[in-house]
């Protein structure tokens, strides 16, 4: 292993002045489990590898550094688990004999097929970027870029209920069948359409991830369904092995994810929806949908291909022409409550659109967003500002914002309690000052109700005591409090007192 000689983060590559990392937790000694690259591990002469970003049946994808251009990527080694393993040089692949290394070495072609493929799409918005592809070590790898954010699968998982109206679940999903119709007219398919496939950035983007499964194409080289398809997101088609696939299986995945996104639940296995389908109609779940949004989603759901939209355009236009009647919620679903739902049993959303987070256990008044982001009605959109603890306090004082303005950067007390350490039995906010840690892990802000925040310091208002040039700042990235240079350039989220 090339071992870095430099000042960043092997695992998150941020300045380490000091270990463990302010901005991670890693400490000396820590590194990827195996069958992962070790952190360090030098690529193509530049790529520097750091953490594990995600790992699934064909591959691994990490945090990388360009040495050269002094940037942060993203890269995808190529390493299905049921063909290859490590081998004992901890940087080369081993592959297993016999069909196996067959099946490895037509899936590595078609991984830098999809590759190669994708950089095509380097100005879609909806797609992260291609920006270079190489084999190496027996294998394959894939250059992204790097963008910081949440899965769909997360942001659902720390919604309330697991789940989002429908409105707000299509205006997410919008980009994505932008994206699939651009893919789709290049012949081209996803196949693997879920919402851990679907990417959430800071600034409220939305991007389509991992084309995996695209490489693997029904024919005398399909195999281990079990890993390619995604329970209650494949449609029949991809569990057979001469199913004809196209636009419409993606629509089908889609389709998945949206009914995932509203109800909470997953659908039934599409093959087990072929002798009888169990399928439960949003609308008996208690969801607020209209009786035209729920045709539509139910036929992009049919089970058989050809009861579907052939296109994802198709799907996309069929919902404009319900959405164009202003059609009632459907007579089953039962009346909504009035007062707004609580997220995770502790904050309310407030003010324009949910801008505001009034928190029920100290009555305090937050806004969403950390200053210099603006909240869309789904996410933080832009990039946090940092300042100094000076231009802080003065850009914080007076600030109009819903028509209010005692807008003020909080106290240290007021902002260390929306540090919430929640692994094992969930605290309020973590009392002891300390870093979030053993039964009390990260998340150490809930992103339910402040999404997007920055895993690093935020400036309270509260100077120390026993040094002048110092002020009180909360961490977000470990969950604990310190004082920090006035001077230094820090993240603010402003705060009221509640009426």
């Amino acid at each position: 292993m090339d071992t870095a000689r430099t000042s960043h983060c092997p695992h998150c590559f941020d300045a380490l002045p000091s270990t463990p990392c302010a901005h991670c937790g890693w400490e000396p000694g820590a590194d990827n489990p195996p069958p992962s690259l070790a952190l360090g591990t030098l690529l193509d002469g530049r790529y520097r590898i750091g953490r594990v970003l995600g790992h699934g049946g064909f591959g691994i994808t990490y945090l990388a550094r360009d040495e050269n251009l002094q940037l942060r990527l993203a890269i995808k080694e190529y390493l299905p688990r049921d063909c290859a393993t490590r081998a004992p040089d901890g940087v080369s692949l081993a592959i297993y004999s016999g069909q196996a290394g067959e099946q490895f070495a037509y899936g590595l072609e078609r991984f830098l097929e999809e590759a190669r493929a994708l950089a095509r799409f380097d100005q879609h918005p909806g797609i992260v970027t291609v920006k270079s592809f190489f084999r190496a070590h027996g294998t394959g790898y894939c250059v992204m870029d790097y963008v910081e954010g949440l899965t769909l699968k997360h942001y659902l998982e720390i919604q309330p209920g697991g789940r989002i109206p429908v409105d707000q679940a299509w205006r997410l999903l919008q980009p994505v069948m932008d994206a699939l119709r651009a893919v789709h007219k290049e012949g081209l398919l996803h196949r693997d359409l879920a919402p851990d496939n679907i990417y959430i950035t800071r600034d409220g983007r939305v991007k389509l991830l991992d084309f995996g499964a695209a490489r693997f194409a029904a024919g005398e080289h399909s195999r281990s369904l079990s890993i390619i398809l995604k329970p209650g997101y494949a449609p029949e088609e991809q569990y057979r092995s001469r199913g004809k696939q196209g636009p419409w299986t993606d629509v089908y995945g889609l389709a998945a994810t949206l009914y995932r996104a509203i109800t909470g639940t997953v659908p039934p296995e599409a093959l087990d929806r072929l002798d009888q389908d169990d399928l439960v109609a949003p609308s008996r779940l208690g969801i607020a949908i209209t009786a035209g949004q729920e045709a539509v989603l139910l036929k992009a759901l049919a089970v058989k291909a050809d009861a579907r939209y052939s296109s994802m355009q198709g799907l996309q236009e069929g919902w404009r022409e319900v959405r164009s009647v202003q059609a009632k919620p459907l007579a089953s679903a039962p009346t909504q409550p009035t007062s707004p739902q609580l997220i995770s049993g502790r904050y309310r959303a407030l003010g324009p659109n949910g801008a505001i987070i009034e928190d029920l256990t100290t009555g305090l008044h937050w806004m969403r967003c950390s200053l210099g982001q603006q909240w869309n009605g789904v996410a933080c959109v832009g990039i946090a500002t940092k300042l100094t603890w000076k231009k802080a306090l003065r850009q914080g004082r007076g600030l109009s914002f819903a028509g209010q303005t005692d807008w003020r950067v909080p106290t240290k007390d007021e902002l260390r309690t929306l540090v919430y350490c929640s692994r094992g039995r969930p605290k309020t906010w973590n009392d002891t000052g300390g870093r979030c840690e053993g039964d009390y892990e990260r998340p150490t802000i809930d992103q339910a109700a402040f999404p997007g925040t920055p895993d690093f310091w935020f400036w309270s208002s509260s100077p120390p005591a026993f040094f002048s040039v110092s002020a009180w700042s909360v961490n977000f990235g470990g969950g604990y409090v310190s004082d920090r240079y006035k001077d230094g350039m820090r993240y603010v989220r402003l705060v009221r007192a509640g009426k």
